[in-house]
């Protein structure tokens, strides 16, 4: 709830936040890179609206943690874009446009990861390790019960990549092949 981002986050924080979204309504907002502001934001969009339903299914306490977690491993990304819109281009040179070698991109044009900017920006905002966590890729000793802090980084990492695939249009065949796995 929005009460309860403004008790974890604080009033400064949520007043950042809309802010900096209303700067995307700016004519600096509107350059060339806007579309690539426009695409990222439908990604981060779709992958909280993912988590927010499978949280609504799964009943689980304090679900809205999975949702925010979604929402901050996107964050590095928006921020790359918007902010740094002639870097974002060379990680994407570099990574083919293949968003799993992103963060290998990332690393070699800033000299950290997309997943460690987000982690940053999180631990800058003072959230608890349990979300700012949340935002690396899965490990293979996660744990996914309900609720737990692998499966708030399983939730992130899940909606995120199946936000990636339904805006590039996957086939209905892939799509559940990797909701199978």
């Amino acid at each position: 709830t929005v009460s309860h981002a403004v008790v974890v986050l604080g009033l400064d924080t949520i007043t950042n936040i809309a802010l900096n979204i209303r700067t995307l309504d700016t004519p600096s907002a509107a350059k060339s890179e806007s579309g690539t502001v426009s695409g990222e934001l439908e990604k981060a969009v779709l992958a909280s609206n993912i988590a927010r339903n499978i949280v609504a299914q799964s009943y689980v306490a304090n679900g809205e943690e999975a949702i925010v977690c979604t929402q901050l491993r996107h964050l590095g990304r928006l921020v790359l874009v918007f902010y740094f819109p002639d870097e974002w281009a060379r990680i994407q040179q570099i990574g083919g446009g293949d968003e799993a070698r992103e963060n290998d991109a990332a690393l070699k044009v800033f000299g950290m990861t997309i997943d460690e900017i987000s982690h940053n920006i999180a631990k800058d905002w003072q959230l608890p390790e349990k979300i700012s966590g949340s935002v690396t890729d899965l490990t293979d000793n996660m744990n996914p019960e309900l609720g737990s802090d692998g499966w708030l980084k399983t939730m992130a990492n899940f909606s995120g990549k199946m936000a990636t695939l339904l805006v590039n249009n996957i086939s209905t065949q892939n799509l559940k092949n990797f909701i199978a796995r």
